[in-house]
């Protein structure tokens, strides 16, 4: 569904810099509607790492960020969280979370 790097079980992803985590489920209905958004995010922050963890297939990852519902969104700087976004959030708050990770 996502043409975001999928981040599944058992893979590692480099921490430097910013990232965004993506925390989605297919069968999530407000997971699929921003998705789009998420995608154009993606395309508009060149200089930030965009992964995609489905529920499915990533777990662990849910358990070690401590993902409890869908949509989650974390913003990590140099590996640690800078900012966790849960449900529907809007272009917004998801652009100036992402600004203030980058400075």
């Amino acid at each position: 569904m996502s043409s975001l790097k999928a981040l599944k079980d058992g893979d590692t992803f480099d921490t430097s810099g910013v990232v965004f985590l993506d925390f989605w489920g297919e069968s999530c209905g407000s997971c699929k509607r921003i998705m789009p958004l998420i995608e154009m995010l993606d395309d508009k922050y060149e200089d930030v790492s965009f992964y995609g963890v489905e529920d499915e297939n990533g777990s662990s990852w849910f358990s070690e960020y401590e993902v409890q519902a869908m949509p989650t969104f974390l913003i990590l700087l140099e590996g640690e969280i800078a900012a966790r976004l849960v449900g529907t959030v809007s272009k917004k708050e998801l652009m100036e979370s992402i600004d203030g990770a980058l400075g």
